[in-house]
């Protein structure tokens, strides 16, 4: 906005994610979250390879929308779209569009506008888009990771968008739906032996078209009146119909309850619910629940809405040094380890342990090698991890070593399960099931070749150590087992180093050092 210019009456500030050239085709385009403005509305659609004409050049083209919410009549809608009636017209719009892309940056203005409703592809839309279809910016080049950021300032009268016909003016019911809950002619429910939740099958078909298409056909949920949800508890669900009755954020301080909402407006079309939980979800980070909250919005980072706030939260914990950033590590004396364990599981949050106790002691340096990884919280006393490295992102070598070790024990008849072992997932980034599987069978090579040859002599001669009196079949076994081994380790060292970079961009390694008895109930 320049100087003197007055306050916008509506800003769209959007971004979307474009890595590369092919990262979209021409004619694709993405929307912002749409946004109610009185009688309409609005959102940017957002072309990053631009229309497709033929006769447009190459860039970024846009088109801002204005969506009727609702017309008194059919009578009514029909003479404004023929022109007779300037009912449904905005008039006096103007606009200012920037476009932003790896130091890059071109503005337009424009205005002022008079707009008049048209029909396009069965919905009603504006004939003229306030942003011209001519393309904006053509990137110089693309880079992995930017973002394309477009921002809109509209400047209009409020009262050119309050269409309010002179038979009757609309209300809006749904508030007092909810309040009363009246004349219900369905429910929903959180899984088999859930509470029921009385609703109305017209106020969940005009909220989500998944929801319509369930109770418009021969399903199950329109033939029954009834909606079983099982990924949600119920209280989930009575914030999930409070939203869509009422239209207003659901309150919550639970961040599992937050996430479920977001899976829920995700899995059933409410993107305004998934967009408003996930930054409650940011809004709420405090350095008790931060990894929780990281994680849990790490989970929906596809979608382009939450990805921006999953980004927007992190620079939020780079510049609050209270915050714990995406990993931690806290030593502490001895028996307040059991203490701190106690906190933590009361808060939902996974750590591994380590103490003096056997059961914790067994795999100390592998847990300790992998503290850090992104998101990992790790609890050791003073005496534990002698000698072990943290790597940020994460230990490739090391997690090469525990595959290796996994796959021995799995083909092995007389190996049993460590029950108070961690499991793979939480020492190792995942590696390639076709690794896995060539992994394994190079063990089984070595193992047939050589049966009396225990797991830890095979260890040693994959890291290089002489087999005495082997012949040349299990030389062979074992030098195949070497190569399928470095192959394992390259593919991890790769994952971890992609890895390192995004908790050095959250903050790194946070290390709570604590002294005798400081850690209290």
């Amino acid at each position: 906005m320049d100087d003197g210019e007055p306050t916008p009456t509506h800003i769209i500030d959007f971004k979307l994610p474009l890595h590369s050239e092919d990262h979209y085709i021409e004619g694709q385009h993405v929307d912002s979250p749409a946004t109610t403005l009185w009688n309409y509305c609005v959102l940017l659609k957002v072309y990053p390879r631009g229309f497709g004409f033929t006769s447009q050049g190459p860039g970024v083209a846009t088109k801002l929308v204005f969506v009727p919410i609702y017309t008194d009549s059919e009578d009514t809608l029909n003479s404004a779209l023929s022109g007779k009636t300037d009912e449904l017209t905005i008039g006096d719009v103007r606009f200012c569009l920037t476009v932003r892309y790896a130091g890059q940056a071109e503005t337009r203005k424009g205005g002022p506008h008079r707009l008049r409703c048209g029909k396009c592809n069965e919905c009603f839309t504006l004939k003229h888009a306030v942003c011209k279809s001519e393309a904006l910016l053509v990137p110089p080049k693309y880079v992995p990771g930017e973002y394309l950021h477009c921002l809109v300032e509209l400047w209009f009268d409020p009262k050119n968008l309050g269409y309010e016909p002179s038979k009757r003016r609309r209300l809006d019911y749904g508030k007092d739906l909810w309040r009363d809950m009246k004349f219900t002619d369905m429910t929903m429910r959180a899984g088999d032996e859930g509470e029921d939740l009385p609703c109305h099958r017209a106020v969940l078909a005009r909220s989500s078209e998944v929801f319509d298409r369930m109770l418009s056909s021969q399903m199950k949920e329109g033939s029954e009146h009834r909606i079983v949800i099982r990924n949600a508890a119920s209280g989930t669900l009575n914030k999930l119909l409070e939203h869509i009755y009422t239209g207003e954020a659901p309150e919550s301080n639970s961040v599992q309850e937050l996430g479920e909402l977001i899976c829920l407006g995700n899995q059933y079309g409410l993107a305004q619910l998934a967009e408003s939980c996930a930054a409650s979800l940011s809004k709420m980070m405090c350095p008790t629940n931060v990894v929780a909250v990281l994680r849990e919005l790490r989970k929906h980072r596809v979608i382009s809405l939450i990805h921006t706030i999953l980004e927007e939260a992190k620079v939020k914990v780079g510049q609050d040094p209270e915050l714990v950033a995406a990993l931690v590590l806290l030593g502490i004396f001895g028996a307040n380890s059991e203490v701190l364990a106690g906190y933590l599981s009361r808060e939902g949050l996974t750590y591994k342990l380590l103490n003096a106790k056997p059961e914790n002691a067994a795999r100390e340096a592998e847990i300790v090698a992998a503290g850090g990884l992104p998101g990992a919280i790790t609890i050791a006393t003073n005496m534990a991890g002698r000698g072990t490295d943290i790597v940020l992102g994460g230990d490739g070598k090391a997690m090469a070593k525990l595959y290796l070790k996994e796959a021995l024990r799995n083909i092995s008849s007389t190996a049993t399960p460590d029950e108070n072992s961690p499991e793979l997932s939480e020492l190792c980034l995942p590696l390639s099931d076709a690794i896995q599987e060539e992994l394994t069978s190079a063990c089984c090579l070595v193992a047939s070749a050589a049966p009396s040859l225990a797991a830890a002599d095979i260890e040693r001669a994959v890291a290089g150590e002489a087999l005495a009196e082997a012949s040349d079949a299990v030389l062979a076994a074992v030098q195949s087992l070497k190569a399928t081994y470095h192959k394992a380790q390259d593919y991890l060292l790769e994952a971890c180093e992609l890895q390192s970079r995004e908790v050095v961009e959250a903050g790194g390694l946070c290390v709570l050092g604590t002294e005798r008895h400081e850690v209290e109930p």
